[in-house]
């Protein structure tokens, strides 16, 4: 069985490759003290060593002898306990050849099992009458499925191709193919409907597809490629399994002595134990038809068709069961395995694949079976344990699911006959709390025991049973397999001649991946060797190249050391070492680093005096009016007593006045704290508490808001004639590159946000990197949209008035609204801008279709998907992706990036910057592998303020450098280098997140809210259940059920403590939370927030066109079945880009030009419908809209036309 073929489709392995194998023990004595052997003593014993001597193909045998000793391993086991089944009636497990290993051992359990009678023999299988159809087998159900669903894919074919050198007779050959096919009921069945039921038909002797080809020219250079393009379109030849048996033959003659066979089987009708007995009697039928000498094969009792309805009347009632619960609780909480790909998984499975063939040593191999031997283990399970253990580290999960195949031939009837019997297995694998690899031994040993001990489960049972949601995407439960070969058959060529394997990409592949290993030796494969199958749209060659290696690095150290924890053990290769942690990191560049940010800005009013510097509205001042008016401030506060290293807030609404300060404060020697106004109060009094701030800097309007304080509240407005009458010379002070320029705080995971030191060293390097690349010349204008308590602003102020360009200043509410916004970059001629992946989105969803004068465009703050980025580029601009955590200033990564599907990354880091990507350990992890983003070089900051704890932990000393003093800042983003040196960001390692461009620490958020004294426990997490929507949604359990806060309630309580960035869009309670194994909570398992959003107010129906109209939209906008007309959007989980989205199609579908604010400030259906009509000039053309859009809604797509029709004629 097998909801997916689980041999190669495209390798000629020996003949079975279904898993998995048993221990190969160690025998401790196998002959008396005397030196004699011990023979059979009993009746039992007696028979026992005739059938392992049978299946073993060896001599006498010790009774004290142990079976895997003698070469036996899981497939010759099934072969010895079938036949002890047909002898005796006795039903024996793979785990009694571990509990009785030896001969006489095994034969005292039989006696005692014939005694007890404990094992129930499962119902006989007999032939079934051959007049008519009969029913398939759970397996080839589920291959009709598959093959219903795609009939063209190949991935399904078994394929076997070798080059047969010798004389060879292509009549005798034709004639031995007619005989097998007569032999066996499988190679002549098609497969139609009876009253709505598939069933198999055996036809009488329907013609083999038999196919001859010569190879043109075979001693030419392209002979190889031109024959396996040949055995190509054999494998990928689709079968029409309605009308024909689907398999064919196909005969190449490259010379009179040398001929290439291939043979394509659909796996509904064959699997690998299959191909053994095909090429066996096959070959045996040829030799005696060329020796005038026929074989004549043992009958079949059985066929195909009496394993299938027997398989249908035992596998039901409770023997379903029974096995049904055993995997259920295997696999109880099994999450996928999250993978790194190369590429986006297409929605649907495509199954184009590649391969890579490695050959291993000889050495490697014995060290392998060394390995077993001397734990009681398997080759096996040393391999497949090195597979989890390599899993483990590509994708830092513990919980490993793995699918294995096994040959499900039990009884010895069915040994003999072709068909597909393999089922397949899910191996979950536990790696958690870092065993030694000897531990982890242990753990797969019983994990395969117990799994062979319940395998007879159809998988498809399986899958019906526990995926309840099908993902096309992707094949159940598995997506990763793994195989090791071990070949009841390995048929000898025919008499005179010598066979060799013909290897070929076929392009197909099952899996994600699946890793097929030969450690024995056999005809065609003397050396141990891994087949990797890879789909193509997932992975590249040298990706799984790379792979290869790295398992091999694993079998090897393993194999070496069995006793280190997991955690010890490395992929990583010399040659990736050096070019990871020195030639990547070449980064080294002249830049001034002895100098101050505001001195920069001196020099550049020197060179351009009279050139523009900052506009804000209509108000403009030029570089040198700027440096004149922030030297007044700068002296004015150092009269207060201000320096280096004092902390200066800045309260202010976005206007001339901010830049004016900004300047002012550095160039006093003091850095600057960014005050928002729109954060709450409390927020912004703990920033100034903890930053013991003297002064603050803000302006009249503000002070009826402002935070409390105990210092010097000073207003740029109110104030500015004192503060005039200070001196506009250059101001001196005792600042350097290593004092502070400005203090940033960001969410902290204690409830408090922290606040992180920046120098102006650091900034410097910044700047000047950045004026090369992305790049700003003194001709360029930049609008600023960002906030100063975002520390991307920097860029923004600071790069265009050290560059000589023009910086424009628009307000928070231009900034907000992306007709505005769009507006305002034509108004102002903008070239550059730098904004969040949010408000791109804003712009392009208002209808913004790019601005003539914008060449270049600067994305960062959160992760940019292609989508937009494409969208972007659309707009005939350059794009810019930039990556950077604020503890390294700002931007550390910058890439530009070009239109196509390629995958997005945050490229090399900018000068005097390195990049680590580490393991657990702090070790390099190899290309591909992900691990955690470290970031050294020169614009780390000084730290955390009164933080030396948090310092500590997250300002690690640099291992990599020999600079005294280096260090290092742990990220917690996960990221990985991909070939071409460039670094892929893949997430957050803990439960910091990124929402709308702002870093958030869930951990605040779940601290506030578990002081609500309804809550027992909360959990948040970011939520993108949509593309392009990130979300935070909370999750919380009850003190009471009585006491359930509102969602208005929950919004009001947190916005005392949180700004708006961080309030939860959704609130949902749950009655206990998921966990993982380990009692953890599963945040993975957290359920999406239902369309009806938590305590949402009583339904409210529009009462005229326009409440319909708006209503019907915003429900659309949001994802809603319906919403109320006083419902607020924030409470029904909205944010800022859906309203954008939402005023969008507004303004199109009433050919309005409405502003964002519009809605904001009154976010209900009713409020916004009142608005709309409150000018006499827009209502009755609102209204008209309206009922011809509700009229519209309502009529047929015919009706639609004919009233169009009708429109177009009378005009």
């Amino acid at each position: 069985m097998n909801h997916s073929a689980i041999e190669p489709s495209n390798h000629n392995l020996p003949p079975i490759s279904e898993q998995p194998q048993q221990p190969h023990l160690v025998s401790e004595k196998t002959e008396q003290e005397d030196g004699r052997p011990q023979f059979a003593q009993t009746q039992t014993e007696q028979l026992l060593t005739e059938i392992w001597a049978s299946v073993l193909e060896c001599g006498s045998i010790d009774r004290q002898q142990r079976f895997f000793d003698l070469g036996g391993h899981s497939l010759s086991a099934t072969q010895v306990a079938s036949r002890i089944k047909h002898a005796m009636d006795i039903e024996i497990s793979l785990a009694d050849f571990f509990n009785a290993p030896t001969l006489a051992e095994l034969a005292a359990l039989l006696d005692s099992r014939r005694r007890q009678d404990v094992h129930a023999g499962l119902p006989p299988m007999v032939a079934l009458p051959r007049a008519g159809s009969f029913p398939l087998s759970f397996a080839q159900e589920r291959m009709w499925f598959l093959y219903q669903f795609a009939p063209d894919n190949a991935a399904y074919h078994v394929s076997s191709s070798y080059l047969i050198e010798g004389p060879f007779a292509v009549n005798h050959f034709q004639t031995a193919l007619n005989m097998v096919r007569q032999r066996h009921d499988g190679l002549r069945t098609i497969f139609n409907y009876e009253n709505q039921e598939i069933r198999q038909l055996v036809l009488e002797a329907p013609e083999i597809d038999f196919r001859q080809y010569e190879l043109a020219e075979p001693d030419a250079a392209d002979s190889e490629a031109r024959l396996h393009d040949l055995l190509r379109a054999e494998l990928g030849e689709s079968f029409d399994l309605v009308n024909k048996p689907g398999w064919r033959v196909a005969v190449i003659k490259v010379s009179d002595e040398k001929h290439v066979i291939s043979t394509v089987m659909h796996h509904i009708i064959f699997d690998q134990w299959s191909a053994g007995i095909f090429r066996t009697e096959l070959f045996a039928i040829y030799d005696g038809l060329r020796a005038g000498q026929p074989v004549v094969l043992e009958p079949l009792e059985l066929q195909y068709p009496d394993f299938a309805g027997w398989q249908r009347d035992w596998l039901q009632g409770e023997t379903e069961a029974a096995m049904l619960a055993y995997w259920r609780d295997q696999l109880d909480g099994l999450t996928t395995l999250t993978f790194p790909t190369d590429y986006t998984r297409p929605p649907v499975q495509s199954y184009n694949g590649g391969l890579v063939i490695r050959e291993l040593t000889r050495e490697l191999g014995d060290s392998v079976q060394q390995l077993a031997d001397n734990n009681d283990m398997t080759k096996f399970m040393v391999t497949i344990a090195a597979f989890s253990l390599m899993l483990q580290k590509y994708s830092d999960q513990f919980d490993i699911p793995v699918g294995v195949p096994v040959a499900n031939r039990h009884r010895l009837e069915v040994e003999p006959i072709i068909g597909t019997f393999v089922n397949s297995l899910v191996l979950r694998f536990n790696l958690d709390g870092d065993p030694t690899f000897i531990e982890l031994l242990a753990r797969v040993r019983e994990l395969t025991l117990d799994a062979y001990a319940n395998q007879e489960l159809p998988f498809e049972k399986l899958v019906s049973e526990l995926v309840t949601t099908r993902d096309f995407s992707r094949t159940p439960l598995f997506q990763i397999l793994f195989n090791m070969v071990n070949a009841p058959f390995d048929p000898e060529p025919p008499a005179g001649t010598q066979t060799e394997a013909v290897e070929f990409d076929g392009n197909v592949s099952q899996f994600d991946f699946s890793f097929t290993v030969l450690l024995d030796e056999y005809r065609e494969y003397p050396n141990p060797v891994i087949f990797v199958d890879y789909c193509t749209d997932l992975f590249d060659h040298a990706t799984m190249v790379r792979m290869v290696e790295h398992y091999t690095q694993l079998l090897e150290q393993v194999t070496a050391d069995p006793t280190r924890p997991l955690s010890a053990y490395t992929m990583l290769t010399e040659a990736e070492r050096v070019q990871l942690v020195e030639a990547w990191n070449d980064t080294v560049a002249p830049y001034p680093d002895s100098s101050c940010l505001h001195e920069l800005f001196a020099a550049q009013a020197a060179r351009t005096p009279d050139k523009i510097a900052v506009t804000a509205g209509e108000r403009s001042l030029t570089y040198a009016e700027l440096d004149r008016r922030s030297n007044q401030l700068a002296h004015f506060l150092q009269a207060k007593g201000v320096g280096p290293d004092d902390f200066v807030g800045l309260y202010i609404r976005r206007d001339l006045d901010m830049v004016v300060g900004l300047l002012g404060i550095l160039k006093s020697g003091a850095a600057y704290l960014p005050l928002d106004p729109s954060f709450p109060a409390d927020r912004l009094a703990y920033m100034l508490a903890d930053s013991q701030a003297p002064l603050v800097l803000s302006e009249e309007k503000l002070l009826e808001f402002a935070p409390p304080f105990d210092g010097e509240m000073v207003c740029l407005d109110r104030d500015w004639e004192q503060i005039a009458g200070f001196s506009a010379a250059p101001v001196s002070s005792a600042a350097t590159a290593t004092n502070l320029a400005y203090i940033i705080y960001t969410s902290g995971s204690t409830g408090k946000p922290k606040g992180v030191m920046l120098q102006h060293q650091g900034v410097v390097n910044f700047l000047t990197s950045m004026r090369a690349r992305p790049g700003l010349t003194a001709d360029d204008t930049l609008l600023t949209v960002t906030t100063l308590s975002f520390d991307i602003s920097v860029l923004e102020v600071f790069l265009p008035l050290t560059t000589g360009a023009r910086l424009v200043v628009v307000s928070k509410e231009i900034a907000a609204d992306g007709w505005l916004l769009a507006e305002a970059m034509a108004r102002y001629d903008t070239t550059v801008m730098q904004a969040t992946p949010v408000t791109w989105s804003m712009l392009i969803e208002s209808g913004w279709n790019g601005t003539p004068s914008l060449r270049k465009v600067l994305c960062g703050g959160e992760a940019l998907s292609r989508e937009l980025a494409n969208k972007i580029l659309e707009r005939d601009v350059e794009l810019w992706n930039m990556y950077g955590p604020t503890e390294t200033t700002i931007w550390s990564a910058v890439q530009q990036i070009f239109p196509g599907s390629a995958p997005i990354t945050i490229g090399h880091p900018i000068a005097n910057t390195t990049f680590y990507i580490l393991d657990r350990q702090g070790r390099p992890v190899p290309i591909g592998v992900p691990g955690e983003l470290l970031i050294g070089g020169d614009g780390l900051a000084r730290g955390y303020l009164h933080r030396p704890d948090l310092t500590a932990d997250r300002f690690i000393p640099d291992p990599f450098s020999a600079k005294p003093g280096a260090r290092l800042y742990r990220t917690g983003d996960l990221a990985r280098y991909r070939a071409d040196g460039n670094v892929e960001f893949m997430g957050r390692l803990d439960f910091q997140v990124k929402v709308r461009g702002y870093r958030i620490e869930l951990g605040e958020i779940e601290h506030v809210m578990d002081r609500h004294p309804a809550v027992r426990e909360s959990v948040v997490i970011a939520r993108e259940d949509s593309p392009g929507d990130k979300r935070l949604v909370a999750y919380y359990l009850l003190q009471s059920e009585q006491t359930n806060p509102t969602t208005a309630e929950w919004r009001s309580f947190l916005q005392e403590h949180l700004p708006d960035y961080m309030i939860p869009a959704a609130f949902m309670p749950l009655p206990e939370f998921p966990l993982t194994p380990n009692r953890k909570v599963n945040r993975k398992g957290l359920p999406a927030p239902a369309s009806s959003l938590t305590n949402r107010r009583p339904y409210v129906a529009p009462a005229n066109d326009l409440e319909e109209v708006l209503a019907a939209t915003l429900a659309s906008v949001l994802s809603l079945s319906k919403v109320s007309i006083v419902d607020n959007f924030f409470e029904l989980g909205g944010h800022s880009l859906q309203a954008t989205r939402y005023m969008a199609r507004v303004n199109k579908e009433f050919r309005t030009d409405l502003p964002l604010r519009a809605f904001l400030q009154k976010p209900t259906v009713q409020e916004l419908a009142r608005y709309m009509v409150s000018e006499p000039a827009r209502k009755q053309r609102v209204e008209r809209m309206a009922a011809l859009i509700r009229r519209v809604g309502n009529m047929s797509e015919a009706e639609v036309k004919a009233m169009l029709a009708n429109r177009k004629a009378s005009a």
